[in-house]
């Protein structure tokens, strides 16, 4: 199954960024990216302003079978 995709704007000031201090809650686990960035453990790296980030977020499962959310994170300066 898959939920509505969503399409967030964060706003950041370094060459990198803890995920689970930009968004309370969130299992950096759970996070794969697509497109755009890196992820190492909890630490968002190798973006670019211009470029959004896009991942994958994994939500469990329901009696289809795994849920994910695609996310397409907007960053501003």
């Amino acid at each position: 199954a898959h939920i509505s995709d969503s399409t967030v704007s964060l706003q950041v000031s370094d060459d990198s960024f803890d995920i689970t201090e930009a968004f309370s809650g969130i299992d950096a686990d759970k996070i794969t990216i697509v497109s755009g960035a890196v992820i190492n453990g909890n630490i968002i790296s190798s973006y670019s302003y211009d470029t959004p980030i896009v991942y994958t977020y994994d939500c469990g499962t329901d009696a289809n079978g795994p849920v994910t959310l695609t996310v397409t994170l907007n960053l501003t300066k």
